[in-house]
């Protein structure tokens, strides 16, 4: 899935004329993530690639053009991953400058699947008959109106 993941990501950074530019893969790792993720990490991180043993396929990444960053979701993920040792590890505090809101943004950032899910995020339109989620873009919106009428 991860790899999937990150090929999609690429696919549309592709589509929308960016491959061969900086490019960067961005993770979001929170601390239900399974054992094995760890050594998918080290491959990719440190070894440059990874293999799909779905389809047998291989990627690897271009550090002259691409970057990786692995956003860790709480702390004691740093002890957990042993492959974040090796990595050059920042602390990044949220504030207003960071948070990109904009559809485009949000589409590069999340890729189609993750962009198009509900994510278990409590936000999922509720009108029959189609029962149908909302994209990223709507769900923040929905919860910025909400935190805007809670004020």
């Amino acid at each position: 899935m991860l790899l999937q993941n990150i090929k999609e990501g690429l696919d549309y950074v592709t589509t929308k004329g960016g491959l061969g530019q900086q490019t960067v893969i961005h993770l979001d790792v929170f601390d239900s993530v399974s054992a094995d993720f760890d050594s998918r990490l080290f491959q990719l991180a440190v070894l440059g690639g990874m293999y799909c043993a779905t389809d047998g396929s291989y990627f690897f990444w271009d550090p002259a053009t691409t970057g990786l960053v692995v956003e860790l979701a709480v702390g004691s993920l740093r002890r957990r991953l042993t492959c974040v040792r090796a990595l050059i590890v920042e602390d990044i505090k949220s504030k207003p400058t960071l948070f990109h809101a904009s559809k485009q943004m949000l589409q590069a950032g999340m890729g189609l699947v993750e962009y198009g899910s509900s994510h278990q995020d409590g936000t999922v339109w509720q009108e029959p008959p189609s029962q149908a989620t909302a994209t990223a873009y709507e769900r923040l919106q929905l919860v910025c109106d909400t935190l805007a009428e809670l004020r």
